[in-house]
């Protein structure tokens, strides 16, 4: 999970006050074909994600959804979660648990925290009703 060191790396060189032009940035990597259903809703701390997802001969891919009046950072955490778990296998995403996110969610809020948990939560209720 070599993105997540990537991510760390990018957010420790970040002052906090900068990390919401650093999430906007990643926000604006949204689909806009993501169906809006509610088995791809992520229920989370004032949430308003959809994430789809499709296994690939390389791994899972996973995309969050535009949607007007979604929170610019969440889409952008939405989008971060999505892009550690991308191409992970099925046995390796069933192994991902939030103790894998803890150095990231040091630089992060309580609610940032619970939403990438949310994500991880989603992503794995996908990839198991695939």
């Amino acid at each position: 999970m070599a993105t997540i060191t990537n991510y760390i790396e990018q957010l420790e060189k970040l002052k906090p006050e900068d990390q919401y032009g650093f999430f906007l940035e990643k926000g604006s990597g949204c689909s806009d074909d993501v169906a809006l259903t509610p088995d791809n809703f992520v229920k989370g701390p004032m949430a308003n994600l959809w994430i789809t997802a499709s296994e690939t001969p390389v791994g899972w891919e996973f995309q969050v959804s535009k949607v007007s009046g979604a929170s610019a950072v969440d889409n952008g955490i939405g989008v971060m979660v999505c892009d550690i778990l991308d191409g992970l296998s099925t046995e390796e995403l069933n192994q991902t648990v939030w103790k894998d996110f803890v150095d990231l969610g040091k630089l992060l809020t309580k609610n940032d925290k619970q939403l990438i948990q949310a994500v991880l939560n989603k992503c794995k209720d996908l990839s198991a009703s695939s």
